[in-house]
């Protein structure tokens, strides 16, 4: 006798094949899925564009996604907070200006956000120039907050007292002037000057002090105050780092017989504003505290921001004999040990440049 299969068996049998189905369907979508967030997560994001972007106080992801245009669909909306879920540590933003490019995949993207690397901006101090030059470098500059930046600050956040018996009105800045070390400074979006500027006096304190132990014996002058003016001085005087040395042994030699220095970056330093490309007699004889070729020893402050290469030389002179040197009129310098031999050189470079 055939047996017959009951009514039961038959919804069991049909119910097993439904789940069996249900569950093929769902493994399957969740494979599609976790297939698509694995390719969302390690693909590069196309809509983005290279840009620098600003996370402020109380950003989350969301504000941030927004203001990228990124997670407009539902999907991945659901794909960003998938991976949040999975990677809680990459919601903690850190307040920063960025550099986005558009090669970032999304976890790379919120992995920038949070790391704190911020973008990093530069700025040039150039040595030879005076501080008030600086200054304006400085506020010029998009990314520096310059907000605080006036004389009046810079001396007290500095302790940078005015020169006794010098004219504030003329000199403002010469008690200013080779403070700081002439380089090329990086830093973040709004970063106060004061800030560039400390570590700028920073550097330099810090490389004299080392320097000053290894300074020649036989110096004409006894600190390093002096050092900087001669070093001010020499940065003026020639372009070329090979002659710096020599240029110190000059005027380290002057001073140790007691010759004015008779330089003409500080007749100009010291008329001021009254020059306006060349030398007149008027200026050589003027009667100022910077005017070499009137004072005696040195000039009551520096002249110029000076370079590293100049403050070394200033403490290194090298062993000379020369008490003059003139334009040699191809960029350099011709240098003499007497009067006689000096005029010699100066007549051949006028000749040379007589029009």
């Amino acid at each position: 006798m055939t047996e017959q299969t009951t009514p039961s068996k038959n919804w069991i049998k049909r119910i097993t094949f439904f789940v069996l189905i249900c569950a093929l369907l769902v493994g399957g979508l969740l494979i599609k899925l976790w297939q698509d967030y694995d390719q969302f997560t390690h693909t590069p994001i196309t809509t983005l564009k290279p840009q620098t972007f600003k996370v402020v106080a109380g950003d989350n992801v969301a504000r941030v996604l927004s203001r990228l245009n990124l997670a407009k669909e539902p999907m991945e909306q659901w794909q960003y907070k998938a991976l949040l879920k999975q990677q809680p540590s990459l919601s903690r933003l850190k307040v920063g200006t960025y550099q986005i490019s558009q090669s970032l995949t999304p976890v790379q993207l919120l992995q920038l956000l949070v790391s704190g690397v911020e973008t990093q901006y530069a700025i040039t101090l150039i040595e030879g120039h005076s501080f008030s030059q600086w200054l304006d470098t400085l506020k010029k500059h998009q990314h520096i907050d310059s907000s605080n930046l006036t004389l009046e600050s810079i001396s007290a956040h500095f302790s940078f007292e005015p020169i006794p018996l010098l004219d504030q009105t003329k000199y403002p800045f010469a008690h200013i002037e080779s403070q700081f070390y002439p380089d090329t400074y990086y830093f973040t979006d709004q970063t106060p000057a004061l800030n560039i500027l400390e570590r700028a006096a920073k550097r330099l304190q810090e490389n004299l002090i080392t320097a000053w132990q290894t300074r020649d014996e036989n110096l004409a002058f006894e600190n390093i105050e002096q050092v900087l003016v001669i070093a001010s001085i020499i940065e003026k005087e020639t372009a070329i780092a090979s002659e710096r040395t020599t240029v110190a042994s000059v005027f380290n030699n002057r001073l140790k017989r007691r010759m004015r220095l008779q330089t003409d970056p500080t007749v100009i330093y010291g008329v001021a504003d009254e020059y306006n490309g060349d030398i007149t007699r008027a200026h050589l004889r003027d009667k100022n505290p910077f005017n070499t070729y009137v004072i005696k020893g040195l000039p009551p402050a520096p002249i110029a921001m000076a370079s590293w290469e100049s403050i070394e030389a200033a403490l290194n002179p090298k062993d000379t004999n020369y008490l003059y040197f003139v334009a040699s009129g191809d960029g350099g310098h011709n240098f003499s040990t007497n009067l006689a031999e000096h005029n010699r050189a100066l007549r051949r470079y006028l000749a040379r440049n007589k029009h």
